[in-house]
């Protein structure tokens, strides 16, 4: 209770949920503390509240590393506070991680769900970490969860998909391959069949070898 002369319970403000102060007599919102689990927040009203802690500012004994500054543990990415609610946000991520704040089947901001969330090195690949999620590696590439890949067959190009820049397209093959475009985990150049061939560099359907004569004198 930040005033004086007060004479009731009903004039103290309360912590928040799962917020306690060290003893009696306390003045300022700063004086809470929270259990392990959350973060002390003021919002720019002056209400003070202990936070659930998102998952990604936990540590790996669950304790919250949102807590103090620095930070209890080694969290990934970056985080700042919210000017109005001083809840933490989390702002960016690292390469090879994807910057998440909804839950599955919600585009809806989720404060407790946030987290960089670690590509698979071997199987996916990521463009932007902060704007994009993490995208299965095609069939013709050799990937490392990051944005860094690499061509199976040499000669081959990709680039971003104009449509949605989050995803690699396969743009071209060397002579001689069959570009294969679908599924996106499946775009690669292939080798045509036996009896086969294909020509130019965006062949998309193998043909049969054309008839060779011999000519003998």
């Amino acid at each position: 209770n930040p005033s004086t002369g007060s004479s009731s319970f009903a004039d103290c403000t309360s912590c928040g949920a799962a917020g306690v102060t060290s003893g009696n007599g306390k003045t300022q919102a700063t004086d809470c503390s929270c259990s392990s689990e959350t973060y002390h927040a003021v919002a720019s009203t002056g209400v003070a509240e202990c936070k659930a802690c998102p998952v990604g500012g936990r540590c790996s004994d669950q304790s919250c590393g949102l807590a103090s500054s620095p930070h209890t543990c080694t969290l990934t990415g970056t985080w700042s506070r919210d000017n109005a609610t001083n809840h933490f946000r989390l702002t960016g991520c690292p390469a090879g991680y994807s910057l998440v704040n909804t839950v599955t089947g919600s585009s809806d901001f989720n404060h407790d769900a946030q987290q960089c969330l670690k590509c698979n090195e071997q199987f996916e690949y990521i463009l932007n970490p902060n704007t994009d999620s993490c995208q299965s590696c095609s069939v013709g590439l050799t990937c490392s969860g990051t944005a860094s890949y690499t061509p199976k067959v040499a000669g081959s190009t990709w680039a971003p998909d104009g449509g949605n820049p989050a995803v690699l397209r396969l743009q071209t093959c060397p002579e001689g391959y069959l570009k294969v475009t679908s599924p996106d985990a499946g775009q690669e150049c292939a080798v045509c069949p036996a009896g086969s061939e294909c020509s130019g560099t965006a062949c998309t359907s193998c043909t049969g070898c054309a008839a060779v004569r011999s000519v003998h004198e």
